[in-house]
């Protein structure tokens, strides 16, 4: 009787544990590595996944392929054009934050390299004037501005070090 009730026992806590340990690992997932996301709504634009690689004395990400399919489908074309052409929009002037497992590390927003807009802080230029394949970020101070650059943070580097993915500029 004992080793029945032993055995029901088991049979239910066993599967709990594992689904209860599953469930965690996931929340971990979602929230691990480095990612750039939508400040309104958190959805993620840029992910590990889509990273081939960091450049860090330029703050400029080189994209995987899938990094670049990623990018891409927030671009905006001119389709009257043939072939059409890249046009502002998409992401321009929205903000974003960057996290590193889960952890704010800085705000900025989305710019054009053709935008006449004046912005300080961290900017994350579209595909206008960027060569394919890379995402700039840059930053600037307006008003004499004292502030420290924020992209200059050391668990980033040591982040995409580690990754295998820190490069620096030729």
């Amino acid at each position: 009787m004992k080793t029945c009730r032993s055995l029901t026992i088991a049979l239910i806590v066993v599967p709990l544990v594992v689904l209860s340990l599953s469930s965690c690992d996931t929340e971990t997932r979602e929230g691990a590595g480095f990612a750039i996301s939508l400040t309104e709504s958190g959805e993620r634009i840029l992910a590990d996944e889509h990273i081939a690689a960091y450049v860090w004395d330029e703050h400029r990400i080189l994209l995987s392929p899938r990094g670049v399919e990623r990018w891409e489908s927030f671009v905006e074309f001119d389709k009257s054009q043939d072939p059409p052409i890249r046009k502002m929009g998409g992401l321009t002037t929205k903000e974003f934050v960057v996290t590193l497992n889960g952890v704010q590390m800085y705000r900025g927003h989305f710019s054009s390299m053709v935008s006449s807009l004046a912005n300080s802080g961290v900017l994350l230029y579209d595909t206008l004037g960027v060569p394919p394949g890379e995402v700039w970020m840059t930053f600037t101070r307006l008003d004499g501005a004292l502030e420290d650059d924020p992209r200059a943070l050391p668990d980033i580097a040591a982040y995409f070090r580690k990754q295998g993915k820190l490069r620096e500029s030729r």
